[in-house]
C-alpha cells in the first residue's frame, strides 16, 4: 500500500518546522546561560608611586569582565585586579555590587581568581565548563564581556586566526590564541566561548592592528588552576638561557654543522655555568624526544608548530627538564633543572609595593623596572 503524497508532505513540513523551533530554541537558552554567568568587575586601584614609595598613586576606578567557574570561583584578568584596595562583582542584569576577594594572582599569565562571599549569588549564576578540548584555527569563537560603549553585556563573534607559544609578562612565556572578534577596553577577563564551551579569557589586543585580539587559552588555566591547589601561586616553570636560531649558513659552517643537524645554540647561559649545565655554543637538538629544528620549533601532538620551550610545561618531572645538546661534537644529555621566576638585579614590582627607608632627608629604595 503506498503512502499518500500529500499526507507525507505534511509530516515533513511539520518536522521540519519542529526542527527548526529546537533550533531556535536552544541556541537562545545557551546564550543566555553563558550570560548569567559572565559578570562585570569594578575596582578601585591604587598603583604604587614609584617616586614617592611612602605613598600610592589617587585611586582609579576600572572595570572588567569575570566568569564563574567550577569550585564557586570568579576568573578574570591579574590587570583587572591588581592593586584593587576594592573589587566589586556585578551580577548579569542587576544593579547589585557584591564584595569580591582575591584569592590568586598570576601577574605574568595575566590571570587572578575571585571569591564572593555570598553562596547565594552561585545558586542563580552556574558556571561555565572549560573545554578539554585544544582549538583549531578557523574555529568560530565568541567574545563575552562589558567593554565601553554601553552598560549590557556584550557578544563578538569571530574565528581563530593563529595560535602561538609567545611572550606574556614579566618573563613569562605561554600558549596564546589570536582572534579576530572585536575586543575593546572591559572587556579582559571575559570568557571566549565555542561550542558552548570556554576556550580561553580575553586578554588583550593590538589597536593600531584590524581586529587582532588576544586570548588566554583554556590550557594556561589549567596550569594556573592546578598551580593554585595550594592555596598560592608559584609560577611557570621555564628555561632562562638566551638562545640563537641556526638557518645562518655561515654560522653554521663555523659550528661544523652538516644538514641533518638542526636546532637552538646558546649565547648566554643562564646562572653561573656549572658542570652538566648549558655552555655557551651548545646546541640544543631535542627536549625530550621531540627534536628541535633550526628556527626553535616543534611540531605537537595536535599537530601545532610552536616554540620547542611550549613542551616544558608538559614534559617538566620534579622541576627538570631532559635535553639532548651536541657539545664540542659529542651528544650529550642534561637534566636541566627549571626556575619558576628570573633572578634579577633590577626586579619588576609585580603587584607589590616598593619598599623604602628614611634616614634623615634621604629615603633609599630599591631599583625597580617601574622606576626606569
Amino acid at each position: 500500500m503506498r503512502d499518500n503524497p500529500i499526507k507525507v508532505f505534511s509530516y515533513k513540513i511539520i518536522l521540519l518546522a519542529i526542527a527548526a523551533a529546537i533550533t531556535t530554541i536552544y541556541p537562545a537558552n545557551a546564550q543566555l546561560e553563558i550570560e548569567k554567568s559572565v559578570v562585570k568587575i569594578h575596582t578601585n586601584q591604587r598603583r604604587p608611586d614609584v617616586f614617592n614609595p611612602w605613598s600610592k598613586m589617587p585611586a582609579n576606578e576600572i572595570s572588567g569582565t569575570g566568569v564563574i567557574i567550577a569550585g564557586n570561583r570568579i576568573l578574570t584578568n591579574a590587570h583587572v585586579v591588581m592593586y584593587a584596595s576594592q573589587v566589586y562583582v556585578q551580577p548579569y542584569q542587576s544593579a547589585d555590587k557584591l564584595p569580591a576577594k582575591v584569592k590568586g594572582i598570576a601577574p605574568g599569565i595575566d590571570l587572578a581568581l575571585l571569591e564572593v562571599d555570598d553562596g547565594a549569588f552561585f545558586s542563580d549564576h552556574p558556571p561555565l565548563t572549560l573545554s578539554a578540548i585544544v582549538p583549531k584555527t578557523g574555529q568560530k569563537v565568541n567574545a563575552y564581556g562589558y567593554p565601553i560603549g554601553g552598560t549590557g553585556v556584550s557578544v563578538t563573534g569571530g574565528i581563530i586566526s593563529r595560535i602561538e607559544f609567545s611572550p606574556y609578562y614579566y618573563n613569562t612565556a605561554g600558549l596564546r590564541i589570536q582572534v579576530d572578534a572585536a575586543l575593546n577596553p572591559g572587556n579582559s577577563g571575559g570568557p571566549a566561548i565555542s561550542e558552548n564551551e570556554i576556550i580561553g579569557i580575553v586578554f588583550s589586543g593590538i589597536r593600531q592592528a584590524d581586529n587582532i585580539g588576544y586570548i588566554i587559552p583554556v590550557e594556561e588555566v589549567n596550569i594556573f588552576l592546578k598551580d593554585m591547589e595550594d592555596g598560592r601561586y608559584d609560577g611557570k616553570p621555564m628555561m632562562f638561557d638566551q638562545l640563537q636560531t641556526l638557518e645562518n649558513d655561515a654560522l653554521r659552517e663555523k659550528l661544523k654543522l652538516d644538514k641533518i643537524q638542526t636546532g637552538m645554540m646558546v649565547t648566554t647561559p643562564y646562572g653561573d655555568g656549572d658542570k652538566g649545565l648549558l655552555k655557551k655554543w651548545d646546541i640544543i637538538t631535542k627536549i625530550g624526544d621531540e627534536k628541535i629544528d633550526n628556527d626553535g620549533k616543534i611540531i605537537t601532538k595536535d599537530g601545532m608548530r610552536l616554540h620547542f620551550a611550549y613542551l616544558i610545561q608538559h614534559m617538566e618531572k620534579k622541576g627538570h627538564i631532559s635535553l639532548t645538546v651536541l657539545r664540542d661534537g659529542k651528544e650529550i644529555i642534561i637534566d636541566m633543572p627549571l626556575l619558576r621566576e628570573k633572578n634579577s638585579l633590577v626586579p619588576d614590582l609585580k603587584d607589590g609595593y616598593p619598599s623604602y627607608f628614611i634616614y634623615g632627608p634621604l629615603v633609599f629604595s630599591p631599583a625597580t623596572n617601574d622606576f626606569l
